[in-house]
């Protein structure tokens, strides 16, 4: 029994550390694409109100 609930706390405790890793990792890359990504915007700003109306938010 005490094996059996050891186990369980040994999973679960891994499972959970697991998703906290992968949380931060994708969290890490999610805020590296936005930064490359409005980085991108902002440099071609003008080019991107000439070329499409469909990305107005450039400007803002």
């Amino acid at each position: 029994m005490i094996s059996v609930l050891y186990f369980k706390v040994l999973v679960l405790n891994h499972i959970h550390v697991s998703m906290l890793i992968l949380f931060y990792f994708l969290f890490f890359w999610y805020c590296f694409f936005s930064a490359c990504f409005l980085i991108i915007l902002y440099r071609n700003k003008f080019f991107c109100l000439n070329k499409c109306p469909l990305f107005a938010l450039c400007a803002t």
